[in-house]
């Protein structure tokens, strides 16, 4: 009895003993798993933090200038589509007439149609020429064009018989800051320009923005100042 009994008590001493072991084992692992070795994370260097800062600045400036980019391919393809339709028109009243339509008083924002000024704003097609603007009788309808719908651009053809040339008609057109030089016989030679004007500077009426066509070439120039 007395052996069974010491029996008993050395059994229940080592189950003790066993699970006190177990229970600190388990605990140290368990907080070694949630622990993370601190001397094999570290946080990020200033000198990391600001090529970041500097990566996603690049990165939004090529966003805005791409955005801006294709915002502004869209305002031209207005102006070279309507500017070809004016330089398609005229060589048919050419043909009907004998010469080229002279509609426009100037070539310069202060003679664009269908308002002058061309500031950023669109305007309706098809009102009537102003005097101040057309010559007398004179309009975009008499070569027979119209606009599908508002413009941004404004708008300026002018035309002479042979014996005075652009120069001295005072038609003066600068793209990126130089003259453009028109064609080499212009004196003796029936020719027209087409002029469209836009500013895409918001609040501004100086044009930043042009499409040019003429009679010497089938190539538009486009620029922006």
């Amino acid at each position: 009895m007395r052996f069974t009994a010491l029996f008993h008590h050395m059994t229940v001493d080592r189950l003790r003993a066993s699970f006190s072991a177990l229970a600190k084992n388990d605990g140290r692992d368990l907080l070694s798993a949630r622990r993370p070795d601190l001397r094999c994370s570290r946080g990020l260097t200033l000198i990391e933090i600001s090529a970041v800062v500097v990566i996603v600045g690049i990165l939004a400036i090529l966003g805005v200038v791409g955005y801006r980019r294709v915002v502004d391919n869209g305002r031209f393809a207005e102006a070279t589509g309507l500017v070809g339709n004016i330089r398609a028109a005229q060589t048919t009243y050419y043909a009907e007439i004998g010469y080229y339509a002279d509609i426009s008083l100037g070539v310069n924002k202060n003679f664009t149609y269908p308002t002058k000024n061309p500031g950023g704003r669109k305007v309706g097609w098809g009102a009537p020429c102003d005097l101040t603007v057309c010559k007398p009788n004179m309009s975009f309808s008499s070569i027979n064009v119209s606009a599908t719908g508002p413009v941004e651009f404004g708008y300026t053809t002018v035309a002479n018989r042979p014996g005075c040339d652009p120069a001295c008609k005072g038609v003066i057109i600068t793209n990126g800051g130089t003259p453009v030089v028109w064609g080499p016989n212009a004196q003796n030679e029936d020719w027209f320009i087409v002029h469209a004007l836009a500013s895409f500077n918001p609040g501004s009426t100086d044009p930043s923005a042009h499409v040019v066509g003429s009679v010497w070439s089938k190539d538009l120039i486009v620029g922006q100042e």
